[in-house]
């Protein structure tokens, strides 16, 4: 999933800064009982 977020200033509106978030999320189940997660998350 890719998130963009910008920050601009009220009064002039003037961008401030501005950076992708980039989110993953994988999982694998072995068995009814058994599953693994994994999440990774990088901001740009």
């Amino acid at each position: 999933m890719l998130t963009y977020v910008d920050f601009t200033r009220r009064s002039d509106s003037r961008r401030i800064y501005d950076y992708p978030i980039v989110n993953g999320k994988l999982t694998y189940q072995i068995n009814r009982y058994l599953f693994f997660r994994g999440i990774v998350e990088y901001n740009g």
